[in-house]
Protein backbone atom coordinates (compact mmCIF):
# COMPACT_ATOMS: atom_id res chain seq x y z
CA UNK A 1 0.00 0.00 0.00
CA UNK A 2 0.95 3.33 -0.95
CA UNK A 3 1.26 6.58 1.26
CA UNK A 4 -1.04 8.30 -1.22
CA UNK A 5 -3.85 5.57 -0.29
CA UNK A 6 -3.13 5.58 3.08
CA UNK A 7 -3.80 9.16 2.97
CA UNK A 8 -6.60 8.76 1.42
CA UNK A 9 -7.79 6.21 3.93
CA UNK A 10 -6.44 8.06 7.26
CA UNK A 11 -5.80 11.53 6.83
CA UNK A 12 -4.29 11.80 10.84
CA UNK A 13 -1.30 9.56 8.90
CA UNK A 14 -1.24 11.81 5.72
CA UNK A 15 -1.06 14.97 7.85
CA UNK A 16 2.08 13.07 9.94
CA UNK A 17 3.57 12.48 7.34
CA UNK A 18 3.53 15.70 5.68
CA UNK A 19 4.95 17.22 8.97
CA UNK A 20 7.62 14.46 8.60
CA UNK A 21 8.75 15.53 5.13
CA UNK A 22 8.66 19.64 6.33
CA UNK A 23 10.78 18.13 8.92
CA UNK A 24 13.11 16.40 7.42
CA UNK A 25 13.01 19.26 4.44
CA UNK A 26 13.67 21.81 7.15
CA UNK A 27 16.49 19.50 9.03
CA UNK A 28 18.47 19.32 5.55
CA UNK A 29 18.42 23.25 5.12
CA UNK A 30 19.75 23.87 8.76
CA UNK A 31 22.64 21.39 8.22
CA UNK A 32 23.26 23.26 4.90
CA UNK A 33 23.23 26.26 5.94
CA UNK A 34 25.53 25.63 8.86
CA UNK A 35 27.66 23.57 6.64
CA UNK A 36 27.98 27.16 4.44
CA UNK A 37 28.55 28.65 7.56
CA UNK A 38 31.51 26.51 8.30
CA UNK A 39 32.94 26.51 4.91
CA UNK A 40 33.03 30.36 5.38
CA UNK A 41 34.77 30.70 8.61
CA UNK A 42 37.04 28.41 7.37
CA UNK A 43 38.06 29.24 4.19
CA UNK A 44 38.65 33.37 5.72
CA UNK A 45 41.15 32.48 8.02
CA UNK A 46 43.53 31.44 5.67
CA UNK A 47 42.36 34.71 3.11
CA UNK A 48 42.55 36.71 6.61
CA UNK A 49 46.00 35.59 7.27
CA UNK A 50 47.23 35.96 3.74
CA UNK A 51 45.64 39.98 3.76
CA UNK A 52 47.52 40.41 7.14
CA UNK A 53 50.61 38.88 5.66
CA UNK A 54 49.98 40.98 2.89
CA UNK A 55 49.25 44.70 4.27
CA UNK A 56 52.30 43.60 6.84
CA UNK A 57 54.66 43.23 4.22
CA UNK A 58 53.27 46.78 2.66
CA UNK A 59 53.71 48.24 5.73
CA UNK A 60 57.52 47.17 5.81
CA UNK A 61 57.72 47.84 2.14
CA UNK A 62 56.88 51.59 2.84
CA UNK A 63 59.21 51.98 5.59
CA UNK A 64 61.81 50.75 3.36
CA UNK A 65 60.60 53.25 0.54
CA UNK A 66 60.83 56.16 3.47
CA UNK A 67 64.07 54.99 4.52
CA UNK A 68 65.57 54.38 1.20
CA UNK A 69 63.89 58.40 0.06
CA UNK A 70 66.13 59.54 2.87
CA UNK A 71 68.95 58.47 2.00
CA UNK A 72 68.59 59.43 -1.50
CA UNK A 73 68.18 62.57 -0.27
CA UNK A 74 71.46 62.39 1.84
CA UNK A 75 73.36 61.56 -1.16
CA UNK A 76 71.85 64.05 -3.03
CA UNK A 77 72.99 66.58 -0.69
CA UNK A 78 76.35 65.12 -0.54
CA UNK A 79 76.25 65.33 -4.32
CA UNK A 80 75.41 68.91 -4.82
CA UNK A 81 78.27 69.79 -1.55
CA UNK A 82 81.06 68.22 -3.97
CA UNK A 83 79.98 69.97 -7.33
CA UNK A 84 79.99 73.15 -5.48
CA UNK A 85 83.46 72.39 -4.05
CA UNK A 86 84.22 71.51 -7.74
CA UNK A 87 83.41 74.28 -8.72
CA UNK A 88 84.79 76.77 -6.27
CA UNK A 89 88.18 74.46 -7.13
CA UNK A 90 87.63 74.99 -10.88
CA UNK A 91 87.16 78.85 -10.65
CA UNK A 92 90.62 78.64 -8.26
CA UNK A 93 92.44 76.66 -10.26
CA UNK A 94 91.51 78.99 -13.42
CA UNK A 95 92.57 82.12 -11.38
CA UNK A 96 95.84 80.41 -10.52
CA UNK A 97 96.62 79.54 -14.50
CA UNK A 98 95.59 83.35 -15.31
CA UNK A 99 98.40 85.04 -12.89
Amino acid sequence: MSFGAIGETCPKLDKLRDRAIDSIQSAIEDVLKDLVESIKDEATIPLREALEGAYLELVEAQQTIAELEERISEKSQQIESLEMELEEATKALDAMEAA
